[in-house]
């Protein structure tokens, strides 16, 4: 499901048992996640030192947290998140693709006009005898 995670009730860390088993499972948009994440990253020096060596703003590195499971999943073949797709066929793709198609459009023009010449003059020439 695009945009949601089955989640968990999140607990205020003072609150944090050694057993998370008595909380129940909820479903949470992606976003209000990115949100919670936003926050870890703010307070967390590790993460932010983290996030400046790997050369990731920060939406970035909250956009990778948050889907990590997911990125795990499809790298071993067991599930693609629908909030993966946009990363595996992004804009860049669409734009060689079609300009990988106009290329060979191109070429494919260019070669059926120089056939259509030379076949034309061939087909166009009267036989010496008939006059």
């Amino acid at each position: 499901m695009p945009g949601w995670r089955y989640v968990k009730a999140f607990l205020p860390q003072k609150d944090f048992a050694a057993s998370t088993d008595h909380l129940s499972y909820y479903y949470v948009k992606t976003d209000e996640l990115e949100k919670v994440y936003g926050e870890i990253f703010d307070r967390n020096r590790t993460f932010r030192a983290d996030a400046q060596m790997g050369r990731e703003t920060k939406e970035q590195w909250i956009r990778t947290a948050v889907r990590f499971t997911d990125y795990g999943l499809y790298r071993n073949g067991i599930y693609l998140s629908p909030d993966l797709y946009v990363a595996v066929f992004d804009w860049i793709s669409w734009v060689l693709l079609a300009l990988g198609l106009s290329a060979a459009a191109a070429v494919l023009a260019h070669q059926w006009s120089v056939h259509r010449r030379r076949s034309g003059s061939a087909g166009n020439a009267e036989p010496d005898d008939v006059k």
